[in-house]
């Protein structure tokens, strides 16, 4: 018997009607090749959900082809040279439009392992540190059959975070022990400008994503630098003893509150991704995880770039970290041919 011929029972009705936001798979594992156009080549390990919305009248969604979708983003992605992995998701949801014609609305989540090699410190030893990619789009589908898609790229970073707050207790402590060894307020003052002080440190996880129209370009290796550069210090899978001095040293010299890091990530958005529209929407997202509480400090923001420019337009902007640390990155916008060759 044909396929064709046998009784399809999704497309029969429902018990209840009710229509469903999300319908779909989630947990699809696949290896992802992405290719440049200047022919680097780039493997992640990835995990996609994938959801259509249904309607009322329909008692189920046709959920094989979910897969079929992914597999054929994957390979269109490898042909359009689309080395920007929230661009897979992009082909992902037209596609999905295009094989639920009843479907309205398309969603697309990926999350991806990702390997970026950086230099430690003081020994400037390679190193390959793993960062966590977070890609996603949204396809909708108007009333004349118009489809018009949104993409959001983030990133996940590990830190270390130095409590502001025990320094200071620190600093008085430590104020009070030398002047009662004979030194004076300005000795004293001229001694912890020098001596670190102790202070308890969290492991801390900082995530930073920007949703954008389908036209335009940001670059998860940015995100992953505005993250680390955030927080008290960078970390990394390998030191030698210098570089963790240096680490530590540097850490204590830049203590910051849960609140300080996302508002360093938002305000090196502006700086850094200054070319992108007023509708882009960030999210930016800190977790430090405790060391002398049994629980963790979070903080997040959610806003659009036009708001936060509002924002900042009534305070002046400086930044609190050393100014060395900071790494521009040219960001290549000229995606058109690209996105026609999505469409």
């Amino acid at each position: 018997m044909e396929e064709s011929e046998l009784f399809d029972v999704h497309e029969s009705v429902p018990g209840f009607k009710v229509s469903l936001s999300r319908v779909g798979v989630t947990g699809i594992s696949k290896r992802v090749i992405q290719e440049s156009e200047s022919g680097e080549r780039t493997v992640l390990h990835a995990v996609f959900d994938a959801f259509v919305d249904l309607d009322s009248e329909r008692k189920g969604s046709h959920l094989s082809r979910h897969n079929e979708v992914i597999n054929e983003a994957i390979e269109r992605a490898i042909d359009l040279k689309a080395d920007d992995t929230e661009i897979l998701c992009s082909i992902a949801v037209r596609g999905l439009l295009e094989k639920h014609e009843h479907a309205s609305r398309a969603e697309v989540r990926m999350t991806a392992q990702h390997v970026k090699v950086k230099s430690t410190p003081s020994t400037n030893t390679p190193v390959q540190e793993n960062y966590v990619l977070l890609a996603s789009a949204v396809a909708s589908r108007d009333s004349s059959g118009r489809i018009s898609v949104r993409k959001s790229i983030g990133a996940q970073a590990h830190g270390i975070t130095v409590c502001p707050c025990s320094m200071e207790l620190s600093r008085e402590y430590a104020r009070k022990k030398l002047s009662k060894q004979g030194f004076t307020e300005k000795q004293a003052d001229s001694i912890l400008e020098i001596v670190p002080l102790a202070a308890h440190n969290q492991r801390s996880l900082g995530m930073l994503a920007i949703e954008t129209s389908e036209g335009e370009r940001v670059d998860a290796d940015d995100l992953i630098d505005v993250v680390e550069e955030s927080m008290s210090s960078s970390v990394y899978e390998i030191l030698k003893r210098p570089d963790e001095q240096k680490i530590v040293l540097d850490a204590h010299a830049n203590p910051v509150f849960v609140e300080d890091c996302v508002r360093r990530m938002l305000e090196r958005v502006l700086k850094k991704f200054d070319y992108l529209p007023d509708d882009s929407i960030i999210t930016a997202r800190q977790t430090n995880f405790e060391s002398v509480h049994s629980h963790n400090a979070f903080a997040e923001k959610t806003i659009t770039l036009g708001e936060l420019r509002n924002e900042a337009d009534k305070n002046e902007l400086s930044l609190e970290y050393a100014e060395s640390r900071k790494e521009k990155h040219s960001s290549d916008v000229g995606l058109d041919d690209l996105i026609d060759g999505i469409r």
